[in-house]
């Protein structure tokens, strides 16, 4: 079947697999970047990777390969967080909220998936801070019977503690979410550099030919555009 590339190289983008290379690149007067692609397990990797690669206008995938790429890409939740939250009057479902705190990582699927429990909790803890302005600690959406033990969340004492013990550790637990992503705190007085989102997301449909994820911020999203370079 024939695949479409997201990302337009100047000289196309050529990829390798089981010896067999593949060229995605224009055909015709089209612009878009197509190769034809033969082998059922490569179809199944180039749209396992759907921010990379889509089917080509017409071409259908068969509901067994949906399937097995739709298991490819799943991207681990939480067993502990609620399913729905209300934020500023607007509800966010549990796998949107996953999505944006995978989107805000920085990591691969593979490299989110590999995360330990507690680890990918806090990641979604810091995203659900950040949406929620900090006007709500995230820990007191964790059970206070959660079987979370062990780094990033306290072990529970007989009877559990109260949320307000539980909050008390959320600024240590940010901390170390910022740690493991390699975030260094600022300077006093010191203040990031403001970026254009809106100027970001041209550059990036222009470059890919579809616009990033409405959660991703403008700092994630230049620094895709800066990888592609």
């Amino acid at each position: 079947m024939k695949i479409e590339s997201l990302i337009r190289r100047p000289q196309g983008t050529k990829v390798e697999l089981d010896n067999v290379q593949y060229h995605f690149k224009p055909e015709g007067d089209d612009p878009r970047h197509v190769a034809d692609v033969k082998r059922g397990e490569h179809v199944r990797t180039f749209l396992g990777i759907p921010e990379g690669y889509r089917p080509f206008e017409g071409e259908k995938v068969s509901a067994s390969l949906q399937k097995k790429i739709d298991e490819d890409t799943e991207l681990k939740g939480s067993t502990v967080h609620a399913a729905v939250y209300d934020i500023h009057g607007e509800k966010v479902d549990l796998e949107s909220l996953v999505l944006m705190s995978f989107d805000d990582s920085g990591l691969s699927r593979e490299e989110w998936n590999e995360l330990d429990d507690q680890k990918r909790y806090v990641y979604i803890d810091k995203t659900l801070a950040s949406l929620q302005g900090e006007s709500k600690d995230p820990i007191e959406q964790v059970p206070e019977d959660s079987p979370m033990t062990g780094e990033g969340y306290p072990a529970p004492e007989e009877g559990g503690k109260s949320t307000t013990e539980l909050t008390a550790t959320t600024a240590e637990q940010l901390e170390r979410a910022k740690e493991a992503e390699g975030d260094k705190p600022k300077a006093d007085g010191e203040q990031s550099e403001e970026l254009d989102r809106d100027a970001l997301v041209e550059k990036y449909v222009a470059k890919f030919g579809k616009k990033p994820h409405h959660s991703m911020k403008a700092e994630r999203i230049q620094q895709i555009l800066e990888e592609d370079e």
